[in-house]
């Protein structure tokens, strides 16, 4: 069992680990955008890319539907196999809406290789009590082969679903 945000084992809510996963395709018809770039070090906050990075991106909410925030794990795989990964994308996490014409607005993080096989992966993602966040899904190379095929994995304490935006 864990804890919710704020809790300590003994103390408050405690509940089981839940996951959710959804599987998820980059083609060129994807919508584009020029992918954020994010700080080297914790807790990994957006910057502007200074490349010029137009690269297809998918999105997917992630609700709680508990009157409790609560912090998820958010890490991207090969489909079906959780420890692998082939292709190297970009994770963001945004507080609404991915806007392309403006990728910075409501970024709160991001990463490309922290996960396992250097999967993108986020840790301690808060989503607000009855609320949502946004993952975005991108490729790291400017020049991908697509399609690509990946899954979003969301890890977590707490009632959560992830849907396609």
């Amino acid at each position: 069992l864990g804890c919710r945000v704020g809790t300590t084992p003994g103390e408050g809510t405690c509940q089981a680990i839940t996951t959710e996963a959804l599987a998820g395709t980059l083609t060129a018809e994807d919508i584009t955008w020029d992918r954020p770039d994010v700080y080297a070090a914790a807790p990994f906050a957006c910057k502007p890319e200074t490349s010029g990075n137009i690269v297809p991106f998918d999105s997917y909410v992630i609700n709680n539907t508990d009157s409790t925030e609560i912090r998820v794990t958010v890490f991207q795989s090969d489909v079906g196999a959780v420890a692998e990964c082939t292709n190297d994308l970009f994770l963001h996490v945004f507080s609404g809406p991915v806007d392309p014409a403006n990728p910075l607005t409501g970024c709160v993080q991001g990463d490309d290789d922290a996960g396992p096989a250097f999967c993108g992966q986020l840790d301690g993602v808060l989503v607000p009590a009855n609320g949502s966040v946004v993952v975005a899904v991108s490729t790291f190379s400017s020049s991908p082969t697509l399609p690509i095929a990946y899954q979003v994995n969301v890890i977590g304490f707490g009632s959560f679903t992830i849907n396609a935006q």
